[in-house]
């Protein structure tokens, strides 16, 4: 989406708007989300951040469950061209 220079500058006036009726009712971990039918007032209790160190751990579990999805992939390919090359007993009928 791009904006032109009437709506940016129409949209820092309501933005402006909105921050001062927060600043004024609201204290700090007070965030708006606002979208194209709702506005939203949150409250932020506490947050909890993933360090690096999470992170490479949550990175590694995932490279993991994927080699194994990937072999478990393989085993079924193997079983299913198994399969495929059994006589069809229906055909036999």
């Amino acid at each position: 989406m791009k904006l032109t220079e009437t709506q940016q500058t129409e949209l820092e006036k309501l933005v402006k708007a909105l921050q001062e009726w927060m600043n004024e009712n609201c204290h700090p971990h007070v965030v708006a989300i606002v979208d194209s039918e709702n506005m939203e007032l949150m409250e932020g209790i506490t947050t909890v951040q993933r360090n690096q160190r999470g992170l490479k751990r949550e990175n590694a579990r995932l490279r993991a469950q994927h080699d194994e999805d990937k072999a478990l992939l393989v085993m079924l390919r193997q079983d299913n061209h198994r399969l495929s090359a059994l006589p069809n007993v229906e055909a036999q009928r």
